[in-house]
């Protein structure tokens, strides 16, 4: 692999690759911890990780001028202090939660999987998504409905972080409440969850409706590039809402220890997208692209949402453990 004017982008890839496992070890040990009754603490290990990250990629970007190569090495030494910190809790012996790197369970490894695939799903959702309409935008738009595209996506991540992270908090008192037969706190905490992430979704649609400028003008002054985003905006994120509350209910599965309907909602969101960006731009050219996910969303709205409900009257129903 050549380096820094040849290749910039393969040496950040190279890097990043050879970090894997310290990448994976920085996303999921903060989690254990939040899972160990810890939130805040999980919190300030990610946050000294990002601050870091910050500071680094000032010294090797800027002063040192490493370009990409100095942006990947930063985050790899950032992520590696949030691995490092983790790794000191459990190692203190102060958490509830114990690791044994000797002891192996294959059901519980299998139930891990099994458990993980929509959370996994969940995350090459979003890849799928953003190649797929690259090239369609690009067959029935232009280089601008490209850009477009991306400004459309980094508005739509201000709620999708707010929503998967309010869903992900929402696991580890789900999953106490449930073992401890303490349904009535279960359904406190979902309908408090639920009336949030929709509520914001809707309220964010609204704004993005209503003073759509506010948004693009972050990204571009240019009049065709903001005419063509502030359309994108109000035709694909007029249904935001539903992901979010996707998010919700597939945390929620996976909660309960139901591993094979959190896939369903997951696969399902990324499967019943195809059809719509099949169909859809061959009718309505550019707008069927853009009306896509939206359309799809409602669509698979008719069938999360009666399992949810359904799934929820259970703990209304009877006094027993919730069996699945």
């Amino acid at each position: 692999m050549q380096g820094g004017k040849n290749a910039p982008g393969g040496d950040y890839l190279v890097i990043m690759s050879y970090a894997a496992v310290i990448t994976i070890g920085s996303s999921a040990m903060p989690i254990l911890i939040r899972n160990d009754n810890k939130p805040t603490l999980a919190t300030q290990f990610i946050v000294i990780g990002a601050l870091l990250n910050i500071v680094l990629d000032y010294a090797l970007i800027g002063h040192f001028e490493m370009g990409l190569r100095g942006a990947g090495i930063a985050t790899v030494i950032a992520q590696l202090l949030t691995c490092l910190l983790c790794l000191g809790y459990f190692l203190r012996g102060n958490d509830s939660v114990s690791i044994n790197l000797v002891q192996y369970d294959r059901h519980i490894c299998l139930r891990i999987m099994q458990l993980g695939s929509s959370s996994f799903v969940m995350f090459l959702y979003f890849g799928f998504t953003l190649s797929l309409h690259n090239t369609l935008l690009t067959s029935y738009g232009g280089l601008n409905h490209v850009a477009a595209f991306s400004i459309v996506g980094y508005i739509a991540s201000l709620y999708y972080f707010f929503a998967e992270g309010l869903a992900g908090g929402v696991q580890p008192p789900v999953s106490y409440y449930q073992g401890a037969k303490q349904y009535h706190n279960t359904l406190r905490t979902l309908k408090i969850a639920t009336y949030v992430i929709i509520g914001s979704g809707l309220l964010m649609v609204l704004v993005i409706n209503i003073l759509p400028n506010i948004f693009t003008s972050l990204f571009t002054n240019d009049q065709a590039l903001t005419f063509i985003a502030i359309h994108g905006l109000k035709l694909h994120l007029f249904t935001l809402y539903l992901d979010g509350l996707f998010f919700l209910v597939a945390i929620y599965f996976v909660a309960i220890g139901k591993g094979g309907a959190a896939l369903f909602v997951s696969l399902g969101n990324v499967l019943v997208q195809l059809p719509f960006l099949w169909i859809l731009p061959k009718y309505m050219g550019i707008d069927g692209v853009w009306l896509a996910v939206p359309l799809s969303n409602l669509v698979f709205a008719c069938a999360v949402i009666p399992m949810f409900w359904r799934s929820v009257n259970q703990f209304k129903k009877t006094d027993e453990p919730y069996l699945v």
